[in-house]
Parts: C-alpha cells; sequence; structure tokens
C-alpha cells in the first residue's frame, strides 16, 4: 500500500512538473532583446494591448495633423512669396496675409 501511493505522488508531482513548465516564462538574454512585446493571453494584458493600440493611433492621428499644419503654412508662405514676386512688395497686411 504504501508503495502504491509513493508512485502516485511521484505521478502527480511530474504531472504537475509539466503543466507549469507549459505557463512558464522564457527567460530573454540581455543581448538579444526581443522586437515585439510577449502578453500572456488575460483580461488585463488585453486591456493593456487595448490601450497600446489607442495610444499609437493617437500618436498616428497627431503626427497626421502636425505634417498638415505644416503643409497649410507651407502653401500660406507660398501665397505670400507669389504675392511678393508679382508687385515687388512685401505684403503687410493680415487680410494678405492670412488669404
Amino acid at each position: 500500500m504504501m508503495k502504491a501511493s509513493m508512485w502516485g505522488a511521484v505521478a502527480v508531482t511530474i504531472l504537475i512538473l509539466l503543466g507549469a513548465a507549459a505557463y512558464a516564462e522564457e527567460i530573454v538574454p540581455p543581448d538579444k532583446v526581443p522586437d515585439v512585446d510577449i502578453f500572456t493571453l488575460n483580461r488585463k494584458s488585453a486591456e493593456t494591448l487595448y490601450e497600446m493600440k489607442k495610444k499609437r493611433l493617437k500618436a498616428v492621428e497627431a503626427q497626421k495633423a502636425a505634417d498638415e499644419e505644416k503643409k497649410r503654412k507651407q502653401e500660406k508662405q507660398a501665397k505670400v512669396d507669389k504675392i511678393q514676386r508679382k508687385t515687388g512688395r512685401t505684403p503687410t497686411s493680415w487680410q494678405v496675409l492670412n488669404r
């Protein structure tokens, strides 16, 4: 009877260790940093991924808005330069500068 319970305990221990190995995190050497983020899938990590996605989208939108603003300023400056070339005078009126 004692041998059977010991063999049972050994079998359960082996099964627990094999099950735990499936959930163990692999240690990444410091010189080989992965270029992607690895997450275990649970509710909190899914929320974190969603927040990271939203943050990236906001950054892209901010970059696009900055590019648009820069483009608008360049177009305004091109108009002012065109007027200056035509007339030979520098426009100082706010109506001319904000056309």
